[in-house]
C-alpha cells in the first residue's frame, strides 16, 4: 500500500475521504484479483498435469496394445514358416530317399565294380 503524508488540506477537502475510500477498494480488488489469478493459474496447471498424465497412460495403453498385436503376428508368422521348412524337410527327406534307392539299384545292376558305378553316377546324378 502506497504511504504519504497528508497535509491539513488534503483532510479538510470533502472528496478526499471518497478518493481515499476508493483507492483502498481498487486496491482490495487488484490484490484480490491477483490472488483469483494465481489460483486460476495453479488450477490450470494442474489440470495441464492430470490431462498429459492421462494422455501419457493412453499412450503406453495403445503402444503396449500394439507391441501385443505385433508379437502374436510374429509368433505365427515363424510357426507357419517352421511348418513350411518342416514340409520342405520331408520332400528333402523322401527325395534323397528315393535318390539312395536309385543309386543302389543302379549299383546292383551294373554289378560291384567300383569305377564303372563311380562314372556311371557321375554322368547321370552329377556326383
Amino acid at each position: 500500500m502506497v504511504r504519504f503524508i497528508l497535509t491539513s488540506a488534503q483532510t479538510k477537502n470533502p472528496y478526499f475521504r471518497y478518493s481515499m475510500q476508493a483507492f483502498y477498494r481498487g486496491w482490495c480488488v487488484r490484490r484480490a484479483v491477483k490472488r483469483t489469478k494465481a489460483a486460476l493459474l495453479i488450477q490450470a496447471r494442474y489440470r495441464s498435469l492430470v490431462k498429459s498424465k492421462r494422455a501419457h497412460e493412453r499412450f503406453h495403453l495403445v503402444k503396449a496394445s500394439a507391441l501385443t498385436i505385433q508379437a502374436v503376428y510374429r509368433g505365427w508368422k515363424c510357426r507357419q514358416l517352421v511348418d513350411r521348412n518342416r514340409a520342405a524337410i520331408i520332400i528333402q527327406t523322401a527325395f534323397r530317399r528315393f535318390l539312395c534307392k536309385r543309386r543302389d539299384e543302379v549299383s546292383q545292376s551294373i554289378g560291384n565294380n567300383s569305377y564303372c558305378t563311380y562314372i556311371f553316377l557321375k554322368k547321370t546324378f552329377g556326383y
